[in-house]
């Protein structure tokens, strides 16, 4: 079982390989401005939606082995969430190719840059959050956060380790965030509520003076160079489940892959291409059979 810091670094691997395989689109590409526009926009939609996949796949597999390590009583799976973003993305890439017309391919491959690896992380942090929302047996959400690389924004929405239980609270993010978001189950030590202030940061929207409140909290308590780790990563608990206990769990994850393998042959016989989600699935039916088998 990976920890929250392990599966995040997991993700990490996914998100680079997504943000290498759409920056060198814009390399790649050539005519006019308009033209190389045209080719990002319809390109850029498929390599988000290719590692998505992977990266809701990859949250999905994190919870549910954090929930098996906490023990709920009722049975739960997380199912991979991933939201159709493609108009949202479209704007962001018309707006990322805008340094084409200036001649400054480099300038519009940061900005491509950027939103790829939002994009691409979104998934992970939807399914984690997502679920939780589902999941009865769920309480809230930490946010995990790069400790000392991450801005003070970042690092003041995950300080102590605060649990978010409302289940309203956003995910925050913003351009290279790197950080995730790790379920709290009710038989875990729940620690400490998020304050005011950072469910307030959470938000989408704030008035001019809660912003004004907000930056002049994280000019007062945080620097702009921090040192530490703001959660540690621990190593993951012994499962508390009784073998039956794990057994069912593990039979309930199958029926559900197994199910979702289907549709996914079924869109890849009309055609589509579904080749990472099939892939993935087919490797993690064959690793539950093998667990079941023992």
């Amino acid at each position: 079982m990976l920890t929250a810091s392990e599966s995040k670094a997991a993700l990490q691997l996914v998100v680079g390989a997504a943000v290498t395989a759409a920056v060198s689109l814009v390399g790649k590409v050539s005519g006019t401005p308009e033209q190389q526009r045209a080719v990002l926009l319809e390109a850029t939609p498929e390599v988000i939606a290719y590692y998505s996949v992977g990266a809701a796949a990859l949250a999905a597999d994190f919870y549910d082995d954090a929930r098996e390590v906490a023990g709920p009583p009722k049975l739960y799976v997380a199912e991979p969430i991933v939201v159709d973003r493609t108009e949202k993305v479209r704007r962001a890439i018309a707006w990322a190719s805008e340094p084409l017309f200036g001649g400054e391919p480099s300038r519009a491959g940061d900005r491509l840059a950027e939103i790829i690896q939002l994009e691409t992380a979104r998934p992970y942090r939807d399914t984690i959050i997502t679920n939780r929302r589902r999941d009865p047996s769920a309480v809230g959400w930490r946010r995990i956060s790069r400790g000392g690389k991450s801005c003070k924004f970042c690092r003041m929405l995950a300080d102590r380790g605060a649990v978010y239980s409302d289940k309203t609270a956003r995910f925050a993010a913003h351009g290279h965030c790197g950080c995730t978001a790790q379920p709290v189950f009710s038989t875990d030590d729940f620690g400490e509520e998020a304050s005011a202030l950072q469910y307030l940061a959470s938000k989408k929207r704030r008035t001019p003076a809660q912003q004004a409140q907000l930056r002049e909290y994280l000019n007062t308590h945080y620097s702009a160079n921090p040192k530490g780790v703001v959660v540690p990563a621990g190593k993951p608990k012994a499962s508390s489940l009784t073998p039956d206990e794990k057994s069912s769990r593990l039979q309930a994850q199958l029926k559900s892959l197994e199910g979702s393998l289907a549709k996914l042959k079924s869109r890849a016989a009309a055609g589509e291409d579904v080749s990472t989600p099939l892939k993935w699935q087919e490797n993690r039916i064959a690793e539950l059979r093998r667990q079941l088998s023992k």
